[in-house]
């Protein structure tokens, strides 16, 4: 196929080839061709037949022309069918539900035509549900005032206010609304869509490795590096680079920490200091498994010498056994480069940068300024900048370029918009209450010991590999693995399996506590069985949105929601059970009556309504989606949804060595090394 640009221009689609500038008129754009203008100037492939257009198609969607007959739900059904779980699956605690191919809109289609809160619709319901909320496992749900004051808190209890257990009201909208976005064919919900995540990868073989290489090194050139280096330093709100003209690299004793020449100068890990040293050419070392090129300095001093430079000597962290060489800058010339404010505040948001590493920080505390080390795009602009040489880069595509556009579009009015509302445009018509505890309940035996949790230190969504769709599943060559700079979408949304953990040893952490105490807690959990009362209350919803609502809260049979923190440890399984009560807010006439929790006939009516309603929601999504089937439930992705919640896969064998994170080991042992790939939640019950 053919790469171009496509534009929509008055009420006409061309394409402008990319490489040979000529532009190729499509279609009208009518009702018949209703070609969305989100894809306004974005890129696309085509196919031309007599010269003529025949098919579109931008991010793996063909938007215009004849679109092969297999659906995402029907290849996706395929691959679970013809696949299965080997040597080369990844395990994990969690797992994601696919993406929907399309996205149901809400029948009101425009934000102005949804009926307005408190102004009551004759032709709509209101009316709350309650919520009989029981744990199935222990459940864990931070205090806020843990979050607020966390120098002067200690985070141990469950959310504990005005002297009472609760489920927070928010918590369960949380949980409520990503389920509704997800069996309605929502759009997907993400906070950070802008976000460009950061990574290293030195001495990586896959795909991710080979661009980094690309970036960093000339392999052509003996890996020659290609980053340049410099001083940070800061002017008022800004920063700024000055640059240097040369990098060089000297040895060390990595046990000694010794330079290996005189004088036998020892820096400690990411320590830098002024030094004078004699500069030496750019030559290839052969001594090396690989012959490198770098310039070797032998011979340095800590005070002024006839032609000796002044410069910096910096040391990055250790690398195993294997580091045994530092770099030294020269003193930066009269060049000054300015970062842009994007890239230092993505800079400051990379969670998984060390703080020693961190430039900014040590700024901090030398305001002199710092060496540190820079790589610029084919414009000349500076992409990225760290400590060391080999730092870490961000990728150049954000996460919104792995959501089909479909599924982001701003213009795109779905059912959980529609129900929950926006900041933008509506308020919603929901209010979650918190949830309390049952009367039956006594507050003194349903809190379990305090403890400290096993470390919560598994994958992030850096972790490429199990978040990005990989082209050939669980069996995909590492070095044809997709990654944050590729064409790939991302898996779906993100779920965790249950566990039958029941008592606080099989979630504690048994460990060297004060070894690691930076990085644990403590926590008091609420024991299984412990009963919840709540509310949901709605206004002027319509019998699809109210369906849509109670499908999301009563799930079948032995199927659980997951709520509260340490989820990856088997915590925050419960069981919700809705009852319905509408609101007759206009006396006898109204077609609806109030259904009182004390009168069996209005409860029966109350069963009867709730299936109906939630029957009517699904017809509505089996109709739009296009799908023949009995249940939603059976819709393939929406198979992968009812398999995260089955308690009963609680019982399988091997079930928690099945669901657990990877592991690093101590001596040596790595299980993330081979880039394993996560199989969908059907391919990992079989």
């Amino acid at each position: 196929m053919e790469m171009g640009v496509l534009t929509i221009k008055n009420k006409e689609v061309w394409i402008k080839h990319i490489l040979k500038g000529e532009s190729f008129f499509v279609t009208h754009n009518n009702n018949n061709n209703n070609i969305q203008i989100a894809y306004n100037n974005k890129p696309c492939k085509f196919e031309m037949e007599n010269g003529k257009v025949i098919k579109v198609e931008i991010n793996g969607k063909v938007i215009y022309g004849k679109e092969e007959k297999k659906t995402k739900d029907k290849q996706l059904e395929k691959k679970v069918q013809n696949s299965h779980i080997d040597e080369f699956a990844a395990k994990a605690p969690y797992n994601f539900i696919p993406l929907n191919d399309k996205v149901v809109e809400s029948e009101y289609r425009k934000w102005e035509k949804i009926p307005g809160f408190k102004n009551y619709d004759d032709d709509k319901l209101t009316g709350y549900i309650n919520l009989k909320i029981e744990t199935k496992t222990p459940v864990y749900i931070r205090d806020m005032k843990e979050i607020n004051d966390k120098e002067d808190y200690q985070p141990t209890s469950f959310f504990f206010k005005d002297n009472e257990f609760r489920i927070p009201g928010s918590s369960l909208r949380g949980l409520t609304r990503t389920m509704v976005e997800i069996l309605s064919f929502g759009k997907f919900g993400f906070t950070e869509e802008e976000r460009r995540f950061y990574f290293r990868a030195v001495g990586d073989t896959s795909s991710r490795g080979i661009y980094y290489k690309k970036i960093m090194i000339d392999e052509n050139d003996g890996c020659y590096p290609k980053i340049k280096a410099g001083i940070l330093v800061k002017k008022g709100m800004y920063y700024y680079i000055k640059v240097s003209n040369s990098i060089y690299r000297i040895n060390y004793d990595i046990k000694s920490r010794n330079l290996i020449v005189e004088p036998k100068i020892s820096l400690r890990n990411f320590e830098f200091r002024t030094i004078y040293f004699k500069p030496e050419i750019p030559v290839l070392h052969k001594q090396h498994q690989v012959p490198l090129k770098y310039a070797l300095i032998t011979k340095v001093s800590t005070n002024p010498k006839p032609e000796y430079k002044k410069g910096y000597i910096v040391s990055s962290g250790d690398f195993g056994k294997k580091k045994h060489m530092h770099w030294i800058i020269d003193e930066p010339g009269i060049l000054e480069r300015e970062l842009n404010e994007k890239l230092i505040d993505e800079y400051i948001n990379d969670e998984s940068r060390d703080e020693k590493t961190d430039l900014l920080k040590m700024l901090e505390k030398n305001k002199s300024g710092v060496p540190c080390f820079f790589v610029e795009d084919e414009s000349g602009n500076i992409l990225a900048f760290g400590h060391t040489g080999m730092f870490r880069l961000p990728y150049s595509k954000s996460i919104k370029d792995h959501i089909p556009v479909d599924l982001t579009e701003e213009n795109t009015l779905d059912i959980t918009a529609a129900i929950f509302g926006d900041e933008k445009h509506h308020a919603g018509r929901v209010y979650f209450e918190d949830a309390f505890l049952s009367k039956e309940m006594k507050k003194e035996s349903i809190s379990m010991n305090e403890i400290t949790p096993q470390i919560l230190s598994g994958p992030k969504p850096t972790t490429f590999q199990q978040y990005l769709e990989q082209v050939d599943g669980i069996k995909t060559d590492t070095k044809k693995l997709k990654h944050w700079n590729d064409e790939a979408n991302i898996r779906g949304n993100k779920m965790y399996w249950h566990k039958n953990v029941q008592t606080e040893k099989e979630f504690e952490f048994e460990g060297d506590k004060e070894k690691f105490k930076k990085v644990t807690t403590k926590i008091t959990s609420i024991k299984s069985g412990t009963k919840f009362n709540g509310r949901i209350r709605f206004e002027n919803l319509s019998e699809i949105e109210l369906g849509a609502l109670l499908f999301a809260l009563e799930l079948p049979k032995n199927h659980y929601h997951k709520i509260g923190m340490a989820k990856p440890l088997g915590l925050g399984s419960i069981e919700i059970t809705p009852e319905l009560v509408l609101t007759d807010r206009n006396g006898e006439n109204n077609r609806y009556k109030k259904l009182f929790d004390d009168d069996s006939w209005h409860l029966a009516e109350n069963s009867s309504k709730t299936q109906e309603f939630k029957g009517k929601f699904e017809e509505h999504i089996k109709k739009e989606t296009e799908n023949n089937v009995d249940t939603i439930w059976n819709i393939p992705r929406l198979k992968q949804l009812k398999i995260m919640l089955d308690w009963n896969n609680t019982k399988k064998t091997d079930w928690k060595e099945k669901t657990r994170y990877f592991k690093i080991g101590s001596k040596g042992e790595n299980e993330f090394k081979d880039r394993k790939v996560l199989p969908l939640p059907d391919e990992l019950i079989k």
